[in-house]
This record gives structure tokens, sequence and C-alpha cells, in this order.
């Protein structure tokens, strides 16, 4: 198994709801202030039973170098 790296995993808030949907490549957090949408570049896991969120280094689509950089 991959080792985790602690700057990878964020925490959700008991409060906050999580949607995430990997077809659109996009995320909406909902909580007591509103809601909020998060179209992402890379691959994110959902560990819904520990409320936790993994960042990935793995992208949606393939990004030239000069972006990746940036």
């Amino acid at each position: 198994m991959k080792t985790l790296i602690k700057r990878d995993i964020i925490k959700i808030p008991k409060d906050i709801l999580v949607l995430y949907c990997n077809k659109t490549q996009a995320i909406v957090f909902k909580g007591a202030y509103g809601k909020s949408f998060l179209k992402l570049k890379t691959k994110v896991l959902v560990v819904g039973e520990k409320k936790l969120l993994q960042v990935t280094r793995l992208p949606f689509f393939k990004i030239s170098n000069d972006q990746k950089k940036n």
C-alpha cells in the first residue's frame, strides 16, 4: 500500500457535506453558510466513514509540462 503524505489529506468537519462527481470532475461543499462548487484538475478520493479527502497527483486529462510548472 502506498504511504500517504499528511499534506495530501484534508479532514472534513462534521457539519460539511461533500458531493464529488468523477464524471464532471467537480466537488460541491455544502454547509451552514451555503454551497461552494469547485472544478478539479486532479483526482480526489473521498473516504466517507473517516470524513477525509485525499488529493492525488493523477490528472483528469493530459497536462503539458509548462502547465505542470505553473
